[in-house]
């Protein structure tokens, strides 16, 4: 048996990693109550990576937008994706939740991410949080997603990024 070389391999699977500029210096303000604030990605941050994506497969993320677009996936791929945000709290006690919203455009439903996580202390909290989607149907290959987050108190949110990793059915 020969030697495999990555170039004369087909990149089936792969990823990107989408970091923001925007936030870091700009956070994304949050008022206390019930409703969901969309998080952003400029996708300008130092360490964005697309040197990885699988062959055929453009960015899944449209910064332009702030949406995900699973169109160029097919039925049946996965797409295991990391969230990475630091929430700044000014009040003790204060509760998180970061959802996706999925099939935006079409029948739309949520995954959390992060389901209410309380905060007792003031400051800065780094959040990791690790999912996988299938596309299991055209509902959410073919329409929009992206993430939200909700809070009891005002607060604010950097986004250092979302690492995506996608994993084509059969390969």
């Amino acid at each position: 048996m020969g030697n495999v070389t990555t170039s004369s391999r087909s990149k089936d699977n792969g990823l990107f990693d989408y970091n923001d500029n925007n936030t870091i210096n700009n956070p994304i303000s949050i008022s206390g109550g019930n409703q969901y604030y969309k998080l952003t990605n400029d996708t300008l941050g130092a360490y964005t990576n697309r040197a990885f994506a699988p062959d055929n497969i453009g960015d899944i993320w449209d910064p332009a937008l702030n949406i995900f677009t699973f169109t160029s996936l097919d039925l049946g791929d996965i797409v295991k994706i990391r969230l990475d945000v630091e929430v700044i709290t000014s009040i003790i006690n204060t509760e998180i939740e970061i959802i996706m919203e999925l099939a935006v455009g079409g029948f739309t439903y949520s995954l959390p991410f992060l389901t209410e996580s309380t905060y007792t202390t003031i400051g800065t909290h780094r959040i990791n949080a690790y999912n996988s989607i299938y596309m299991g149907d055209l509902n959410t290959k073919d329409n929009s997603a992206y993430f939200s987050i909700n809070s009891n108190n005002n607060c604010s949110i950097k986004v250092n990024g979302w690492y995506c990793e996608i994993l084509r059915r059969g390969y």
